[in-house]
């Protein structure tokens, strides 16, 4: 997401890049040593430069937090220190979608309501406005990334089951908008067209996922999209708006 930082109701005032980046990292992981954060956010340092870019980037962290108590140090590891009230709107985020996944089955729309919540926090690409490519940064936005379509398929998935068509529909439109490849959205929107009594739409869908499919990747829908769209095919040639 984009990485808007407040302390109180005021923007953050970063001096330079690297202690923010400090920020997100520990928010994102347990303890970690000095060492450890070097190979993650100075990969290619050397053991003097790491000495010497750490302390000021640490320094800078804490004065822009206006506690020193915010990050701490336990056992020669620094953390984001927990027992600090906070919001940190990924957490919240992981948070809503392992509840909406523990109560998908007997909860449904507990389900629901927790992952549109959820959805509506990923608003892009974790650290997606800053020009950080260390590789730990790289793997989560990966892993949220992977996160978000989950939600997205479950919530898609659990609205169509509840019988709600065009917020599913919707659902599966975002799915594809993040990620175009992703076959069983294009074919649950097919669904939720057909069960909108918009056949006429979904084989028009379909027809366009063949083109793109066929443009980007040189490859045809799966067998189980082309049997969804000769069924629907078949229905409409056997009914009388279709002849």
């Amino acid at each position: 997401e984009n990485a808007a930082i407040k302390r109180g109701a005021h923007p953050a005032d970063w001096t330079y890049a690297k202690p923010r980046e400090m920020l997100f990292f520990l928010l994102s992981h347990p303890p970690r040593t000095k060492e450890q954060i070097g190979v993650m956010l100075w990969p290619d340092a050397s053991p003097n430069q790491l000495r010497a870019a750490l302390h000021p980037a640490l320094y800078h962290l804490r004065r822009t937090l206006g506690d020193r108590q915010r990050v701490v140090t336990r056992q020669d590891s620094y953390s984001f220190n927990p027992d600090i009230p906070y919001y940190f709107d990924v957490d919240e985020f992981e948070t809503l979608v392992t509840e909406a996944r523990r109560h998908a089955e007997k909860s449904p729309g507990q389900a629901i309501a927790g992952l549109q919540a959820a959805v509506a926090l990923y608003q892009g690409d974790f650290l997606a406005d800053a020009t950080v490519t260390n590789e730990w940064v790289l793997i989560r936005r990966e892993e949220l990334r992977q996160t978000f379509l989950e939600a997205l398929l479950l919530l898609g998935r659990l609205l169509f089951e509840a019988q709600r068509y065009t917020e599913a529909a919707d659902v599966y439109r975002r799915a594809i908008a993040q990620d175009s490849y992703l076959e069983v959205a294009h074919r649950e929107l097919m669904r939720c067209y057909q069960q909108q009594g918009e056949i006429s739409r979904a084989l028009k869908h379909y027809q366009s996922l063949v083109e793109y499919l066929r443009a980007e990747m040189s490859s045809v829908p799966a067998p189980e999209t082309t049997a969804l769209f000769q069924r629907l095919a078949a229905q409409v040639a056997y009914t009388p708006s279709g002849k």
